[in-house]
């Protein structure tokens, strides 16, 4: 993966669904989507994702987990094969980046 292969959205807007679409440009075996609302005491919600042409993934929050004030935040779970895992966006190299994406409200 790499960083400029997804760009968040700018805002979301309550009520509608929030389409995510990635661009992965390493071998993967499988990826999902994991979102909550900006809220630690949640559990993370799972989206499965649909591979595209070219390495583009896409994943949708449903409309109705997007009816709120809060904003969602999620990160792309990535299974490279049975033995290999990871998240991105991850804490990067120097262990100080941020594990998740976070869109705020329009």
């Amino acid at each position: 993966m790499c960083q400029s292969c997804h760009k968040p959205a700018a805002s979301f807007t309550s009520g509608t669904p929030q389409t995510i679409e990635v661009h992965v440009t390493s071998p993967v075996g499988e990826m999902r989507l994991k979102y909550r609302h900006v809220n630690q005491a949640e559990y993370y919600e799972t989206a499965e994702t649909t591979a595209q042409r070219g390495g583009v993934y896409h994943a949708v929050i449903p409309a109705a987990y997007a009816s709120t004030k809060f904003a969602p935040q999620y990160y792309f779970e990535l299974q490279h094969n049975a033995h290999q895992s990871s998240i991105f966006p991850g804490l990067g190299a120097d262990l100080t980046g941020r594990q998740y994406f976070l869109v705020e409200q329009a």
